[in-house]
């Protein structure tokens, strides 16, 4: 997944049906657009163009809305991350087919629809629609309108890897067969499918030439793959904890696993590896020369800390429980902590603790997302919006 990878059966595609139109997405009420997890098809966790929210004022943040998400909403560790396209933020369930879109601005719900059968992963968005892995097995397309759905179904386990999307393409894995499938997300035809690496979610490259999953038997490969074909550059093996998804940042990679590691983007060649976190080394994120990674509860270094992008030397750490992988955005880095029970904030540079917030009810699940001076967070039962 996006925090780990997995590990599950066998078999291969064997049809393929579409049905429906795409539509726009609503008028942008927001400069930035957070399309999926970790923000990009770079998936670096990194928000470059946040302003508004500031290390001056992140400690001071006040509830923007708190929308109830519909009372069939479910959620078992699996999705959990919101995302924001076009001024409205998208939440999937991991059960239920649920995915509802909610205004940023005023919390208003502006859809809540059924994704063609039961809904595991974190949306994403692409081409003007909604994405999300299906249960049934495959993957729905949605559109902001939530009237048309549209069905890409796979013939084996269900799509527990979120979505990933970049340059037109939608790329989906199973959780059964680990088959990686590229999808057109204009036309909704198949390009290619690979299998069966157990391969996470796929991270495009800064040029969008290449894709880069892990996985493999038993878990620990490292692949590079090309973005047209899905014909495999290069393989590294790193260890036997089983990697996140991966972080591209320039001509580097980050992923997790029993350490961090920082490998070569063109070979797969180890630059650097990290023995200060972990293991269980969730999906890093990137920003300002630091690689931000955690590590859960009960992890020989638990906790969250920061990284030399080019040396790996460890310039901070701290200690604190937590759940899911950081985002950042301006200086700041945001992770739930305390089981979901508490959002903390933290200077980037240093680790100093700037905030904290806790949820009026239930706890925080998946990532806080920051964007154009929100923080946007799921209780699993409600969608909360901070801002300053």
């Amino acid at each position: 997944m996006k925090g780990r990878s997995f590990v599950a059966g066998a078999a291969a595609i064997l049809a393929l049906s579409v049905v429906g139109t795409a539509h726009a997405a609503s008028a942008a009420s927001f400069a930035t657009n957070w399309t999926q997890w970790g923000f990009n098809a770079q998936h670096t966790g990194y928000n470059p163009s946040e302003t508004v929210l500031t290390r001056a004022n992140v400690g001071h943040l006040v509830t923007a809305f708190i929308t109830p998400l519909d009372p069939d909403y479910f959620y078992d560790g699996l999705g959990g991350d919101p995302i924001l396209a076009g001024g409205i933020v998208y939440v999937s369930s991991s059960e239920n087919g649920i995915v509802e879109g909610i205004n940023g601005k005023t919390g208003a719900v502006t859809m809540d629809d059924g994704a063609c059968g039961e809904s595991t992963s974190d949306p994403a968005f692409a081409s003007g629609d909604i994405w999300v892995g299906l249960d049934d097995p495959g993957v729905a397309r949605i559109t902001t309108s939530g009237v048309a759905v549209s069905c890409i179904n796979f013939t084996t386990c269900c799509v527990v890897e979120p979505p990933s999307a970049g340059d037109g393409t939608v790329y989906a894995a199973d959780g059964s067969s680990g088959t990686l499938y590229a999808i057109n997300a204009t036309t909704g035809t198949l390009r290619w499918s690979r299998c069966c690496n157990y391969y996470s979610s796929a991270t495009l490259s800064a040029d969008g030439g290449e894709l880069f999953v892990s996985g493999g038997p038993g878990g620990g490969y490292v692949y590079a793959l090309k973005a047209a074909t899905g014909t495999v550059i290069w393989s590294h093996f790193l260890d036997t904890c089983g990697e996140s998804s991966i972080a591209v940042s320039g001509s580097m990679l980050y992923v997790g696993g029993c350490n961090l590691y920082g490998l070569a983007a063109a070979t797969g060649a180890i630059k650097w590896h990290s023995t200060m976190l972990g293991p269980d080394v969730m999906t890093p994120a990137v920003a300002g020369g630091l690689v931000i990674a955690s590590a859960p509860m009960g992890a020989s270094y638990q906790g969250i800390a920061a990284f030399n992008t080019t040396t790996g030397k460890r310039t901070w750490f701290d200690n604190v429980d937590v759940a899911d992988p950081p985002t950042i955005a301006n200086g700041v880095v945001y992770v739930d902590a305390e089981e979901g029970l508490s959002l903390i904030m933290l200077n980037s540079s240093t680790g100093a603790q700037l905030g904290s917030l806790a949820p009026p009810s239930g706890s925080y699940v998946g990532a806080a997302i920051p964007v154009d001076g929100h923080v946007y967070v799921n209780t699993g039962s409600a969608l909360i919006a901070y801002k300053p």
